[in-house]
């Protein structure tokens, strides 16, 4: 009998049995990824699982990659001799030039160079592009030791780094020094502060426009780093943060400067935007007292925002924004103004009307005009009807009132938002001259209406016949 394998089955199953290959690199300190005399005799190509593995690495590796690489992974395991007369200086350079380097799978650094990193070369600034198609992992070396990983130079910005996958930072120093950063998935920040860093740009930046762009941060008590050596001056820059969420995640830390003191960053500018899906979330728990966001933007999805010192500009232009820390969705958001132009804010309640969610700014509460057409400004108010209702009999007032925004002036008017409508409860709203108060009272029950409404027809009778 006679059995016909269809081609495309065909070559599925050579490529998965037959086209992966580990190469091993040899150990010179000159190499190249285009001379397979330094990989046991095979040109790296994008079927190569490329390791480098020396346990006792008493040399520093330069190697050649200037005109565009595609390999299959990367694993650096490899760990400087410490014990050398001199043991400085022996890292792994690998040098794209002006040109792409893509990895398909993993990049897994788990290496120790003594103080200096593995890094991506770029052969003038802002040129040479890092793709990384799936996740990478970076942790502590295989003897508990503490590594470093530089995507840049640390003198000339690489142009982008884009990975497809995670960021799992369980240990080492994580640098980057790149114009771009594009990460798909999520950078969860789980490795102890005494030996985990991350770092959004270890190096030199005059007059540059940093975009880092993730799917999520996760981390608790963490400290994100920027700048150097103090030779490295970062000078009237912009950082922008944008989370892209399209699940949730939650961060809780400050920004800090680097080895280089407070005194290399000078007029710079940080930004934090939001624009995830309509499922994204980030929550962000801004614990610095030192430095914070200049400037907040929600353009879509959810940010749950607290910021310890308040000097941040918050626009929503679309999305929510949300009070809340990554412990508790009760939160005193500070901030200098906001800037609302279309979007929802929502707010948290309690029985305590003084303990629920609620904003403070220093400044205004301004009105922008809609970006979106047939754009709304809608605040939400969060908590169980029949709770809400119990709060109200409880307050022996009928009624119970919530200041949900304090500011210094608004151009808000009574008109200009709308609320989510709660179940059974009627929602109030005043614009005063500091603060915005809602007050809510139960809708009254039908047989009560019915009453009112015999009881008004009763009055009217009486009064026509007093008429006649």
């Amino acid at each position: 009998m006679n059995f016909k394998t269809p081609l495309i089955l065909l070559g599925a199953a050579i490529s998965a049995s037959s086209f992966a290959e580990t190469l091993t690199y040899g150990g010179s300190e000159k190499g190249s990824f285009y001379d397979g005399s330094y990989w046991g005799g095979t040109v790296p190509s994008e079927t190569s699982d490329i390791v480098f593995d020396d346990k006792a690495k008493a040399t520093a590796y330069e190697l050649d990659a200037t005109n565009g690489v595609t390999v299959n992974s990367i694993t650096d395991n490899s760990i400087t001799d410490r014990t050398l007369d001199n043991p400085w200086g022996k890292n792994i350079k690998i040098n794209i030039g002006e040109s792409t380097f893509t990895i398909l799978e993993d990049l897994t650094l788990a290496s120790n160079h003594n103080f200096v990193p593995f890094t991506f070369e770029s052969g003038a600034n802002g040129a040479g592009d890092v793709v990384i198609k799936g996740n990478i992992i970076s942790k502590l070396a295989s003897d508990g030791s503490t590594g470093e990983s530089l995507f840049g130079n640390g003198n000339n910005l690489l142009k982008s780094v884009t990975v497809g996958g995670n960021i799992e930072l369980q240990g080492s120093k994580f640098r980057f020094h790149a114009l771009n950063v594009s990460v798909n998935g999520v950078l969860n920040f789980t490795g102890d502060s005494s030996n985990t860093q991350l770092n959004l740009c270890y190096g030199p930046a005059s007059g540059q426009s940093i975009s880092l762009s993730f799917g999520g941060l996760n981390g608790t008590n963490k400290e994100i780093k920027v700048g150097g050596l103090a030779s490295a001056i970062i000078e009237n820059s912009s950082f922008t943060m944008t989370f892209t969420n399209s699940g949730t995640s939650k961060f809780n830390g400050k920004f800090g400067y680097d080895e280089g003191g407070a005194s290399i960053l000078q007029n710079n500018t940080y930004n934090l935007v939001m624009n995830g899906t309509s499922t994204g979330v980030q929550y962000y728990e801004d614990t610095g007292t030192a430095y914070s966001f200049d400037n907040v933007t929600v353009k879509s999805g959810k940010l749950n925002f607290y910021s310890e010192i308040g000097k941040s500009v918050i626009s929503l232009e679309g999305g929510t924004l949300s009070p809340a820390t990554v412990t508790g969705e009760i939160a005193i958001l500070k901030a200098e103004a906001i800037n609302w132009d279309n979007g929802k804010i929502s707010f948290d309640l309690v029985e305590d009307n003084s303990a629920s969610d609620k904003i403070v700014l220093e400044y205004a509460l301004s009105k922008t005009s809609f970006s979106v057409p047939g754009g709304t400004r809608e605040i939400e108010l969060i908590a169980d009807p029949y709770d809400i209702a119990a709060w109200i009999d409880a307050s022996g007032e009928d009624k119970i009132t919530y200041t949900l925004i304090e500011y210094g002036s608004t151009d808000f008017k009574n008109g200009d938002i709308v609320f989510s409508q709660i179940d059974g409860i009627n929602i109030d709203y005043n614009f005063g001259d500091t603060a915005l108060t809602v007050t809510l009272s139960k809708v009254p029950e039908p047989a009560t209406i019915a009453a009112i409404l015999g009881a008004c027809a009763l009055a009217m009778a009486a009064f026509r016949r007093r008429r006649k």
